[in-house]
């Protein structure tokens, strides 16, 4: 796991996951949170979309977009929320979180100071 952030960087943190994998249930489902920083001339929607872009090139299933929010400090939030669901990490930036893990993230990152 990298080390904590020297310094903010405003972007976007965002979730995806598998398609076929929603928020009924109570089961866990492979989740990927990311951080993505805004590209001169880009847009918000732009600059997610285009990540989401290069992972779904990568990844043996459909993708969804869940979640993004734009912060000031994305890059201190995402390293958060990677700290605290360490233990339900499968791989990389992937976590084997249950929905309401889920809903707690994105109560966590609109509580956070938007760019």
């Amino acid at each position: 796991m990298r080390g904590r952030p020297t310094w903010p960087k405003p972007g976007y943190v965002y979730l995806f996951w598998p398609s076929g994998a929603g928020l009924i249930g109570k089961e866990r489902r492979p989740t990927k949170i990311g951080f993505c920083n805004l590209r001169h001339g880009e847009s918000g929607n732009e600059t997610v979309l285009r990540r989401y872009y290069e992972i779904q090139r990568h990844h043996w299933q459909g993708l969804v977009y869940r979640f993004s929010k734009t912060l000031l400090s994305a890059n201190d939030a995402e390293y958060e929320i990677h700290c605290k669901y360490e233990k339900y990490r499968m791989q990389g930036e992937w976590f084997n979180l249950t929905p309401n893990q889920i809903q707690n993230i994105m109560k966590y990152l609109n509580s956070q100071t938007e760019w």
